[in-house]
């Protein structure tokens, strides 16, 4: 009897210890995956860089300032305002970077557009300081710096839609011809014009496989030497997650 007493009570203490032994085992896991959640779980930093084609669309060129007299022939002109040659389109080419902060904020950081005038861009025929002058919009030429702005992403399986508004600095340049006599001779240095502005942008891009996308976006111009003075629309190749 003392016997089975001693096995039996053998016997449930092992029971109990086992049994103990269980539950600390999985309160352990599972203090493990919550702790887990915590510490493996950090805010994801990620980059990404673009490269694009556009339509680069000015629905008003700038006026163009002389500010130095130009000498050409045996005259000099002296300083004044040339007006604006019109709408005017840009073929650009792009380049940008990104931030992303959790695969939803982005934070566009720096980029570049460069384009070339395309089109039909007639003549434009003015005077400054008494003498004509020539203004050829179809030698135009624009480049901008694409600077710091914020915006927000979504995705849903295969797509991804973002919208955002950045800070940009943007100048454009022409040739014009200057009367000197019976001739029209070329300026010795084009017009300029420059300006800070804003530019919304919003896109739709289809993943091509797991770190690059391909985008249609649109870029409304809300202040460019103007207000809504314009804007790009083109196709663009993304790379990073």
């Amino acid at each position: 009897m003392l016997l089975h007493a001693v096995v039996r009570s053998a016997l449930f203490f092992s029971l109990l210890a086992a049994g103990l032994a269980a539950a600390s085992s999985a309160s352990a896991q599972e203090s493990g995956v919550w702790s887990g959640v915590v510490r493996e779980r950090p805010a994801r930093h990620d980059g990404e860089i673009s490269l694009d084609v556009r339509d680069y669309w000015l629905r008003a060129m700038p006026k163009f300032s002389l500010s130095d007299p130009t000498q050409i022939g045996v005259r000099a002109i002296g300083t004044g305002v040339l007006p604006s040659t019109g709408e005017q389109h840009f073929l650009g080419f792009a380049f940008d970077t990104k931030y992303i902060y959790e695969q939803r904020w982005e934070f566009p950081i720096f980029g570049m557009v460069f384009g070339g005038a395309v089109g039909q861009s007639p003549r434009v025929i003015s005077s400054l300081d008494g003498t004509m002058v020539e203004m050829k919009p179809w030698t135009a030429g624009t480049i901008s710096l694409l600077l710091p702005g914020v915006g927000v992403r979504i995705k849903a399986r295969r797509w991804m839609f973002s919208a955002n508004a950045r800070f940009v600095a943007s100048w454009v340049w022409e040739q014009a011809a200057y009367a000197s006599g019976r001739s029209l001779d070329d300026s010795p240095a084009a017009l300029w014009a420059g300006t800070f502005g804003v530019r919304g942008h919003v896109e739709a891009c289809r993943r091509l496989d797991v770190e690059s996308r391909l985008c249609l976006f649109a870029e409304p111009h809300l202040y460019e030497f103007g207000f809504m003075n314009g804007g790009s629309a083109g196709l663009r190749w993304e790379y990073g997650k």
